[in-house]
């Protein structure tokens, strides 16, 4: 496992606020701003299929489910105007890219990073002049089955913890996994692996995580959610899209 890092350094979290896109200000290096929106927001920007580069198009005409064909076209229509935004390009010229783990990056390396997590009926975007950052959102279900994934992605210390969280109450388990999986999601996004990155070798109870800080986030809406940023990071803003 690897060590956590003394001398914690804290990511204050701004208050939440109302917000359009125009209103954020051009990101300093190493600031990272936060965006969380419903598809029912996102959608009434009316940036649609018209803004999505050919293979976006081919990946939404090849989604038989119209409903998740149009939350695909929400969401993707949406990352691209706000990243047009940040990296002051036209929209037409943004090139997203996969690299080498599958974690979409822009083509420019001098642009801004980003990560986008999406549940129920709302999404959450992280974009910052930072190396790299990672965010997670799980909004609120019934967990049928926690201790299975418990077993392939949490450490022996997490899973002491929630079982001691399980002894208490179902509830106390359930709040207990949704905020360990936030955060050790958002740490992976960030380091770039996914799940497939030795999850097992991470605990992400303490906020200090190698060169990562990790931060569990207040929502203004129910579910948890969670924010990794490079230790040399820190969040600027956090808006709700109106």
């Amino acid at each position: 496992m690897r060590g956590i890092v003394s001398a914690p350094i804290c990511i204050e979290i701004p208050p939440w606020r109302a917000a359009r896109i125009g209103d954020a200000p051009p990101l300093a290096h190493g600031e990272v701003d936060l965006w969380l929106a419903s598809f029912e927001d996102a959608a009434r920007l009316g940036v649609g299929e018209p803004v999505l580069d050919p293979s976006e198009r081919r990946r939404a005409a090849a989604i038989g489910d119209a409903g998740a064909r149009s939350r695909y076209i929400t969401t993707r229509g949406w990352l691209r105007t706000l990243l047009a935004h940040y990296a002051t390009i036209a929209i037409e010229r943004l090139k997203i890219v996969v690299d080498t783990h599958g974690k979409p990056k822009l083509h420019d390396p001098s642009a801004p990073q980003f990560n986008l997590s999406h549940s129920g009926d709302s999404l959450l975007i992280a974009i910052g002049l930072t190396s790299t950052v990672g965010v997670d959102y799980e909004a609120p279900r019934r967990l049928d089955d926690p201790w299975r994934l418990a077993k392939r992605v949490f450490t022996d210390d997490e899973r002491t913890a929630l079982q001691s969280a399980a002894d208490e109450s179902i509830v106390a388990r359930d709040a207990l996994f949704v905020r360990l999986w936030t955060r050790k999601e958002s740490l992976l996004k960030a380091r770039g692996t996914g799940f497939a990155g030795g999850a097992r070798e991470f605990d992400v109870r303490a906020d200090e995580v190698g060169e990562f800080y990790v931060r569990s986030l207040s929502l203004p809406i129910p579910g948890a959610a969670a924010l990794t940023l490079p230790q040399t990071a820190r969040l600027r803003a956090a808006y709700v899209l109106s």
